[in-house]
């Protein structure tokens, strides 16, 4: 990104809310017509979404409309703009927010010498930290609260110091044990996210112990109690302890809900904590848990767009495998049309993995129906969206072996032999160190060689992939194997 980028990544990084908020407090900044920032916000926004920015062709395009005479000015306290609005936003909308605003009047009254109006001001300040138990923001508020009694002589005045004292030292206890467990979530997701968590078992082992007696220590926050779950998580996937997640993360889901004001305020936070409690489902393949997961997504209340994608996204994939783990393909089926008017909807906020997601799950639906020329229409528009990165091509596991299914059952014996051939040379060139994946394609060449007994090839191809190790990546497209094979 060059420097002449940040703007415009900036105004797209904005949510449907935060933009119409700018509008509104760009607005009440002038009592006239709209001003030339507003149109240059527009202009910008009118962009099309995921596209590159060129600024000689932006310039240009601002010459029509009459705008950019002094673009770089006008940029600059944009900028400056769109920040102030969104520090405004921030402290309308989320309680860390407030209290920033809330510190600093209490700070300007202070210097003033107006003890009673802060005072007021520090009573309400501290009810919002208290229910939200925002450490940090308690601290300061101690202070102020000892600023305050300075003007106090009366007798009750050593007591109520002491008070304050006990309560800012348990709050420094506290915030002490929510940047430990910080920096040990922190410590161990470098060592997941690098794939070493076999390597340093004892460094993991090491790091869950002193988790575990954070966990153990009397009145720890939320948030710390939300990085050591989320620390524990990690754990326990790694060592297929599924169950010990789900039950881990319910219980942080129900402190969540038990202050629906942190779900209004932080609705991206609570969504990624379901959308982890449905991967660890789709673990355990307990799927009478799914209607749970739909339920909760569909509480939330929220205008983020950023938000709604995902809820639309794991939404998606929660129904999908419901109905196809209850076999009602039908109903499958009758989703397409949604998961496709979602891709265009979101199309600019939808990750990569997302819609690589979504379409793999289009080809999913139309095999579950047996509609094999359809399956190999939606493999082609996944191979679009790949196009030629190799990177990206790695992850088209279920992608292949859907296509050679289709294949299979259309009979297309000269592209089956070719799609097996290039897949296994594909795979282990790329990817040695998926055995599975490697297996599983000699497997598949040895099935359709034995062309003139079908059943007894299956059967045997179903034998040996079930006897296949396999990674928790791989698990569905396993499970989509056997359940081909035995139908």
């Amino acid at each position: 990104m060059t420097p002449n980028d940040h703007l415009f990544q900036l105004i797209k990084s904005l949510t449907a809310s935060e933009k119409r908020y700018f509008k509104l407090f760009a607005a009440k900044q002038t009592e006239g017509p709209k001003t030339n920032y507003e149109k240059l916000f527009d202009a910008y926004n009118e962009l099309p979404d995921g596209s590159s920015y060129n600024e000689e062709k932006f310039a240009e395009s601002l010459k029509e409309k009459k705008l950019g005479k002094y673009l770089s000015d006008e940029k600059k306290y944009l900028t400056e703009l769109v920040m102030k609005a969104m520090r405004h936003y921030s402290a309308e909308k989320k309680a860390e927010g407030r209290l920033a605003d809330m510190i600093q009047e209490m700070n300007f009254l202070i210097e003033k010498g107006l003890f009673d109006q802060c005072a007021k001001i520090a009573e309400k300040a501290w009810d919002i930290a208290e229910e939200r138990e925002l450490t940090d923001q308690k601290v300061k508020l101690l202070y102020i609260k000892r600023e305050i009694d300075k003007q106090d002589y009366s007798p009750a005045r050593e007591t109520y110091q002491n008070e304050l004292r006990k309560q800012e030292e348990a709050a420094i206890t506290q915030l002490s044990a929510e940047r430990e467990a910080a920096y040990l979530r922190e410590q161990l997701y470098g060592i997941y996210i690098t794939t070493q968590m076999g390597q340093k078992a004892a460094e993991v082992e090491k790091i869950y112990k002193a988790l575990d007696q954070l966990h153990q220590q009397p009145d720890i926050t939320f948030n710390c109690t939300h990085n050591i779950i989320s620390a524990k998580c990690i754990i326990h996937d790694h060592r297929k302890e599924y169950c010990k997640a789900i039950e881990l993360l319910k219980y942080m889901l129900g402190r969540w809900e038990a202050t629906p004001a942190r779900i209004e305020e932080m609705p991206d936070r609570y969504v990624k904590l379901v959308s982890h409690l449905m991967v660890f489902v789709f673990r355990i393949e307990d799927y009478k848990e799914i209607p749970l997961v739909i339920e909760k997504l569909n509480s939330v209340k929220t205008l983020e767009k950023d938000v709604l994608k995902d809820i639309f996204f794991l939404s998606i994939t929660a129904k999908l495998f419901n109905y196809i783990n209850n076999s009602k393909f039908n109903l499958a089926l009758q989703m397409v049309g949604d998961i496709k008017a979602g891709l265009k909807t979101f199309d600019g906020l939808l990750s990569f993995i997302q819609k690589r997601v979504l379409r793999s799950n289009i080809c999913l639906i139309y095999l579950k129906n047996k509609k094999y020329a359809d399956v190999l229409d939606a493999v082609q528009e996944v191979y679009a969206l790949v196009g030629r990165s190799k990177e990206k091509q790695l992850r088209l596991e279920d992608i292949k072996v859907f296509e050679f299914i289709a294949h299979y059952e259309m009979g297309n014996v000269e592209l089956l032999h070719y799609t097996v051939r290039n897949n296994q040379r594909y795979f282990k060139d790329h990817q040695p160190d998926n055995a599975f994946i490697e297996n599983l394609w000699k497997a598949l060449k040895t099935f359709i060689q034995d062309g003139n007994k079908p059943k007894v090839a299956k059967q045997q191809l179903k034998t040996h992939v079930q006897a296949l190790d396999c990674p928790p990546g791989n698990i569905a497209l396993k499970q989509e194997i056997v359940g081909w094979l035995e139908g």
